[in-house]
């Protein structure tokens, strides 16, 4: 394992991408809705999803949540809501990623990064990184409940 990330690399190229974030795929089963208006902007919805999805930061949380209109008509894929919690100090903050504004997702994809980074880079320095592998074990089973949850649920929704 490289002990440093060379920050100059598109990002789905860094090793902690490959070997990590790639794994919460989602388009295959169900459609993440982003905010209206920035589907022909340059920037990343897909990337800050799984950099939520996969965070070690013990005060952010999340939840997928089916789109109420998806449910009274449930046509093609389930749309999902990425709702998602950043406790702080004064008054956690919850938001689904669809009610972000652009700035406000710039700055989560920042910290989400640097922390993707870090955790990388202390791992690799590490020589037992069995700590590093079983959070990342751990968020890849959170990510496959909230999936088989919600799922479970738009199953139910189609049947009727």
């Amino acid at each position: 394992m490289e002990t440093t990330v060379d920050r100059d690399l598109p990002v789905e190229e860094h090793p902690y991408y490959k070997d990590y974030l790639s794994k919460f795929n989602h388009d295959r089963e169900w459609e993440l809705i982003y905010p209206k208006g920035w589907e022909k902007c340059f920037f990343d919805w897909n990337l800050l999803a799984l950099l939520i999805f996969g965070s070690f930061l013990k005060n952010v949380s999340y939840k997928l949540e089916l789109d109420r209109a998806w449910t009274l008509n449930p046509q093609g894929k389930p749309r999902v809501h990425l709702i998602f919690q950043i406790r702080d100090d004064e008054a956690p903050n919850i938001k689904p990623l669809d009610e972000y504004r652009f700035t406000q997702a710039v700055q989560q994809i920042r910290i989400f990064t640097e922390e993707q980074i870090g955790n990388y880079e202390l791992a690799a320095e590490d020589d037992d990184c069995s700590e590093y592998e079983e959070e990342k074990a751990k968020r890849l089973r959170i990510f496959e409940l909230e999936v088989k949850r919600v799922m479970a649920y738009a199953k139910v929704c189609m049947s009727i």
